[in-house]
């Protein structure tokens, strides 16, 4: 009972933290690029490249969480 409870204190930081790490990125250069082609008149080129440069720094991110539990556990 107890490993369950050491279990889920462990997993649900870590869902929270990879949630945060792709929600954020992926809000904040979504409405940087859709103002931003507002601006340049250049609709819709930076929004894809704010969308997917957000999809890089989230796989980024979650990849330094994969790395940070992983050597935690060994």
């Amino acid at each position: 009972m107890e490993k369950k409870k050491q279990a889920k204190s462990v997993v649900y930081p870590a869902m929270i933290e990879i949630g945060f790490r792709i929600s954020i990125p992926l809000v904040l250069f979504t409405l940087l690029g859709v103002w931003l082609d507002k601006t340049f008149r250049t609709s819709p080129l930076f929004l894809f490249l704010g969308i997917f440069f957000s999809l890089f720094m989230s796989a980024y991110g979650i990849y330094g969480i994969y790395k940070k539990y992983i050597k935690g556990n060994k």
